[in-house]
């Protein structure tokens, strides 16, 4: 009887461990996920990407905070972004986003 109430202790601990890094790093993946994914933005464009700032996390809406991306001369300036991705699809080493939300964006085309 004993070797079950420690196992029930073990897994509980294990489950509290796994809760507290989950709650520790999910800021830290969402950010990084956003970063790659705007770095890969300014490689395909052929121009450049900058932002502010990242809020959010892994399980939220990661929101970019005033967004610039210039190609050439034309710019488009979006004071919020918000993106949603696939955690499946993130599972399996791709970058697919599922919703994107654009507050006051500014395209200037010349």
């Amino acid at each position: 009887m004993r070797w079950v109430w420690r196992t029930l202790i073990c897994f509980c601990i294990l489950i509290a461990v796994w809760f507290t890094t989950l709650l520790i790093f999910r800021q830290q993946i969402g950010r990084y996920l956003v970063k790659r994914t705007v770095m890969g933005l300014s490689r395909a464009i052929n121009g450049k990407v900058s932002y502010e700032a990242i809020k959010g996390d892994i399980f939220s809406y990661p929101e970019i905070v005033n967004l610039q991306v210039i190609s050439g001369v034309d710019t488009i300036l979006i004071d919020r972004l918000l993106v949603r991705y696939n955690l499946r699809a993130l599972l399996r080493r791709k970058i697919v986003l599922d919703d994107v939300k654009i507050f006051e964006p500014d395209v200037r085309i010349v």
